[in-house]
């Protein structure tokens, strides 16, 4: 995927041309080259096992912000640490501290399935009751 997804030549340009017009520490300079060298992390590979924004992320903690987890499998009854998608495991896409965690079977896109759809919706009807929106009763109006 990192070889489909790039940023635009111009960006690059850019860069390199607004740098060389302004005097900047050497560790900056050496960032804007590696920039320009194309080798900055897109999306896909930052989420590669090792990444540096992965490993840079790693032990960060999700404070004050409740979080739910949405999982898919396509493996059956089997132990969590079997679990995958098909791209990602189990053990990868378990968020600890998560308000609720939902196994739901199918594979990576696990987004399109009504399971999915009504958890989420589960989740959002719970967020809204927490704030106080009357809107957040499945049998009002707002539904």
């Amino acid at each position: 995927i990192r070889k489909v997804i790039r940023l635009p030549k111009s960006f690059f340009e850019t860069i390199v041309t607004g740098t060389q017009s302004v005097q900047m520490d050497q560790k900056l300079l050496e960032t804007i080259h590696n920039i320009s060298m194309k080798k900055i992390q897109n999306g896909p590979s930052d989420l590669g096992e090792h990444s540096d924004f992965m490993a840079l992320t790693k032990d960060t903690k999700i404070v004050d912000i409740p979080y739910h987890s949405i999982i898919g499998n396509n493996k059956g009854d089997v132990p969590k640490s079997e679990m995958t998608d098909g791209i990602v495991s189990y053990n990868s896409a378990h968020l600890e501290g998560a308000v609720s965690e939902k196994i739901i079977d199918g594979g990576h896109s696990i987004q399109e399935t009504p399971e999915a759809v009504l958890e989420l919706r589960r989740i959002l009807r719970l967020h809204l009751e927490k704030i106080g929106d009357v809107s957040a009763d499945p049998k009002g109006p707002n539904t």
